[in-house]
């Protein structure tokens, strides 16, 4: 009798330990234009897992924008964050249409753009890892105004460089840029978006910043082991009773 059911319980357990490991782990995704206003909200900073501020250099002291407004001048229907400074700011397309203002610029629903201050002051998005983990990141830079400008574009990892570019012109493939990597952070870890203006005048810089991080982190080794150890044990526990 014993050796008649032991395979069955052993094929039991090895099948309730499999079920276990193969479980898929839920995916979450944050995306930086449609996360703008998840609560119809927009005057919160920051935004769950997203922070819209800037920095006098690229990586020194971040700072939090503290001015929102949706303008009254220029009259274009986006959402603002600002610092006070002359066109230092973070700018987001909610109204669910293409618009087209008088500065020339072309947004794109759900769009975000940051654009950098006068004095060369760096305009930046941030997301603050919730959870330690591996993230999929990928990221876009465009400019987004028509009569051309030139900025330069950045991405890094708690101030550590992890990619960097310039952009120019309107259309053409120098006025756009991409970066795409896999990343392993700790739970408060910053990801930093950095538009600055390139060095040569902030003018026409404004520059459309599309950003989706998804967590695809799976079981650890050491909890694959475990649940083998565990299995492994219940095994052991169901034979001792047969053969008790």
């Amino acid at each position: 009798m014993f050796f008649i059911k032991a395979p069955r319980i052993m094929l039991m357990a090895v099948a309730i330990g499999l079920g276990f490991i193969s479980q898929p782990v839920l995916a979450s995704t944050f995306n930086a234009g449609a996360d703008f206003d998840p609560n119809n909200n927009p005057t919160q900073n920051p935004n769950d897992t997203w922070s819209y501020g800037w920095s006098s250099t690229l990586g020194s002291g971040f700072n939090l924008y503290t001015q929102q407004f949706n303008p009254g001048s220029p009259p274009v229907g986006t959402d603002i964050w600002s610092a006070g400074i002359p066109w230092l700011i973070a700018e987001h397309n909610g109204t669910g249409g293409v618009i087209s203002d008088f500065h020339n610029r072309i947004f794109q629903p759900d769009r975000l753009a940051l654009h950098p201050g006068q004095n060369g002051q760096y305009s930046i998005l941030r997301w603050t890892a919730p959870e330690t983990g591996t993230y999929s990141l990928t990221s876009a830079f465009s400019l987004l105004d028509r009569n051309g400008g030139s900025t330069d574009v950045n991405v890094l990892h708690n101030n550590d460089p992890l990619f960097s570019d310039f952009i120019n012109g309107f259309g053409s493939s120098a006025s756009s840029t991409s970066f795409d990597t896999m990343l392993s952070v700790l739970a408060g870890d910053m990801i930093d978006f950095a538009v600055g203006f390139g060095g040569n005048g902030f003018g026409n810089d404004t520059t459309g910043v599309d950003v989706t991080i998804t967590s695809v982190s799976v079981p650890e080794p050491s909890s694959v082991l475990g649940i083998l150890a565990l299995g492994t044990f219940a095994v052991g526990s169901l034979l001792k009773r047969q053969t008790q």
